[in-house]
């Protein structure tokens, strides 16, 4: 297997898409997304350099909004201020 090197943040949409699948119901909060994409890195599927490296968590947030914006993910459920992401069907 080879590492994939990311350096953009539009790098991670794919890796954000493959998270949401990868939780149960496809549905998750950003926090769960972040933990799968953290669990890429320590295994060695992709790793992030450049100053995407120190600012990943806080870019993959735009990346859930740009998401939004293009309807590629829309809000499951809100539970308290706990917001969950889905795939559009």
């Amino acid at each position: 297997m080879q590492t994939i090197i990311i350096s953009h943040k539009k790098e991670l949409m794919p890796y954000f898409i493959q998270a949401l699948k990868e939780l149960p119901n496809n549905s998750g909060r950003i926090v769960h997304v972040l933990e799968k994409i953290h669990n890429y890195i320590q295994s060695g599927l992709i790793e992030i350099e450049g100053e995407l490296k120190y600012e990943w968590h806080y870019q993959t947030r735009w990346v859930k909004t740009k998401l939004k914006k293009d309807g590629i993910i829309q809000k499951h459920y809100k539970k308290g201020s706990m917001q969950f992401w889905t795939l559009c069907k």
